[in-house]
């Protein structure tokens, strides 16, 4: 197993972690990370706890083992961990559970499964009905060629009415130049942002982001990043690690309880919320309970 030098903290407790899994005699589950330190080792830590007899082992994606006949599962954390097990032939025959990635970076397959960490749009669409809590708001959205599913499966008879418009561009459109033109033409009341390198770079979402803000239209975001600092998202309904994690730590006891890993994807039911208060104010948006709160349910 892989050593790491011991002159900085976070290489010495990495090191530890890795030494004192690697002492298991049973390593079930196998935990590949991107990179050594205190936060992946943490996260594995959990992870391994959920198996029986926390049997498991921690890699790292450069450091996969030359064999596989001790492991039943392997769970990857991140974009890194899960493009490596995914190019590793071997690792088609076992079940692998892939989290902290967005759903762009996924590949369905037989033993395939996984948590996303990017977007519930049923969540959006809630927030969006507590900024309009008289009326059924119609919202627009851009998706692109592999987002295009993400809305059609929000059911209106759990969340309440709404109007939802969706406009699918490439990578050759600008959505800079096209918002305005999509708000007027739907009467939209908001607009959510949603992950794509396809839709946007940082140029042109934060020329969108300044369009909706002349246009009164309050902007939904998917992380922090988009609602802090100046004019950009009024909120953003996001995940932490503890609620991403959460979710794997329920496939993981559900694969011991019935031998089987489901293939479905599943994404985090309830999201942490962060507020821009003064776009909620020019907006003249009542977000106090959210504020409060700091939090929001899908159901």
């Amino acid at each position: 197993m892989r050593r790491f030098p011991q002159g900085n903290i976070g290489g010495l407790l990495f090191g530890c972690a890795l030494n004192a899994l690697a002492r298991l005699a049973c390593a079930e589950v196998m935990v590949v990370v991107p990179e050594h330190s205190d936060q992946y080792a943490s996260l594995a830590h959990s992870i391994i706890q959920a198996a029986p007899g926390s049997a498991g082992q921690l890699r790292l994606y450069a450091d996969l083992p030359a064999s596989l006949d001790d492991y039943e599962l392997v769970v990857t954390i991140g974009t890194e961990a899960t493009h490596a097990v995914n190019l590793d032939e071997r690792f088609r025959y076992i079940p692998v559970l892939n989290g902290f990635i967005p759903r762009s970076e996924y590949r369905s397959g037989p033993l395939r499964s996984a948590v996303f960490s990017d977007i519930n749009p049923a969540i959006h669409i809630k927030l969006i009905k507590q900024l309009y809590p008289e009326r059924d708001p119609r919202i627009g959205v851009f998706v692109d060629s592999e987002t295009n599913y993400l809305f059609g499966r929000v059911s209106p008879d759990k969340i309440g009415g709404f109007s939802l418009v969706q406009k699918e561009l490439n990578e050759t459109e600008n959505p800079a130049q096209l918002i305005a033109r999509f708000v007027e033409d739907n009467n939209l009341d908001a607009f959510i942002v949603i992950p794509s390198s396809i839709i946007y770079d940082p140029h042109s979402l934060k020329a969108m982001l300044y369009s909706l803000y002349q246009l009164k239209v309050p902007a939904i975001a998917y992380t922090p990043r988009l609602v802090e600092g100046g004019v950009g998202c009024v909120v953003a309904a996001y995940f932490d690690k503890e609620l991403v994690l959460s979710e794997m730590v329920n496939r993981i006891h559900s694969f011991y309880e019935t031998g089987e890993l489901s293939t479905t994807t599943s994404i985090p039911t309830k999201a942490k919320v962060v507020v821009n208060s003064k776009l909620a104010e020019a907006f003249q948006l009542d977000l106090r309970n959210l504020m409060k709160y700091g939090e929001i349910h899908e159901q």
